[in-house]
């Protein structure tokens, strides 16, 4: 059990800017021809999107031996996007496997969190066993609270937690962290099917910097829905996965080992999440 106490730290809009779905059909109503528009923009986007990125092979082969016939600029553009598209989804391929090869091993960590253990989670101040699970819980709206795992300390390495967000807003990994500044980089998600990723400085003068924002369709949204989340960590760069899918990639150079650890953020409303089965994977 720790005997130091985690701290509440404060965040603000602009410190952890999330897209937001709230006003979207008051700003339908107010601009009806701007919306018009903007959906034309976008069925002419996607009909492009489609053209570059899942044309069938067939018709791939078939243009590029029409351009080695003909010449034609169209062939040699549709060539030239056929091949990003190769590209792109050989990368996606590679971030995949490289998660299915290392969560395949034994971890080097694992917790079902079911009770207080050896390896020393923080407790108290909203940070508790509970339930058969670990559960934090905030009551501050602004602030985020993150409850560390003190016993053992990683540089490289792949972390994985199943999280529910009980109530409330948003829960996530704390990782590379220091438990007595809360320095630490923060993958967050939140009911509403946004994900995060931040960088703390550990100054309670200063706020979290956002590295990374979006929506992805593999969260599962709403409360008392369990999320898998995942982040692999090599040297500068940051893998997220959520319910084992690829889901993005980053380079930052703050921090380059530390603790593990999970997290409560209240944006709206008094936020509790429940975590259990922690695995970590050395690298």
């Amino acid at each position: 059990m720790s005997s130091e106490q985690p701290n509440i730290h404060q965040i603000t809009t602009q410190t952890l800017p999330r897209p937001t779905r709230s006003n979207i059909a008051t700003y339908i109503r107010q601009h009806p021809l701007l919306i018009s528009l903007s959906l034309c923009m976008l069925v002419s986007t996607s009909i492009i999107g489609y053209r570059a990125f899942y044309r069938p092979t067939v018709t791939q082969l078939y243009t590029q031996a029409t351009a080695a016939a003909n010449g034609t600029t169209t062939a040699k553009i549709t060539a030239s996007e056929t091949a990003q598209a190769q590209a792109t989804t050989l990368a996606l391929q590679g971030y995949q496997h490289l998660y299915n090869q290392i969560t395949s091993r034994p971890s080097a960590f694992h917790d079902n969190l079911q009770h207080p253990d050896r390896n020393n989670w923080d407790i108290d101040s909203g940070c508790a066993f509970q339930h058969g699970t670990y559960r934090v819980t905030l009551h501050q709206k602004g602030y985020f609270l993150p409850c560390f795992a003190r016993k053992a300390t990683f540089a490289n390495f792949a972390y994985q937690a199943h999280m529910t967000i009980i109530k409330g807003d948003v829960g996530g990994l704390a990782f590379r962290g220091n438990p007595r500044t809360s320095q630490s980089y923060l993958f967050t998600i939140g009911r509403d099917g946004s994900y995060s990723v931040y960088y703390y400085p550990g100054d309670t003068h200063k706020t979290v910097q956002a590295l990374l924002n979006g929506y992805s369709d593999f969260i599962t949204t709403g409360i008392r829905k369990e999320n898998i989340l995942t982040v692999i960590v090599q040297n500068h760069t940051i893998h997220l996965y959520i319910n084992k899918a690829y889901i993005a990639s980053l380079n930052n150079q703050h921090l380059t080992r530390g603790k593990i650890g999970v997290i409560a953020s209240e944006v709206n409303a008094t936020t509790e999440v429940s975590y259990s089965h922690i695995q970590v994977w050395k690298l």
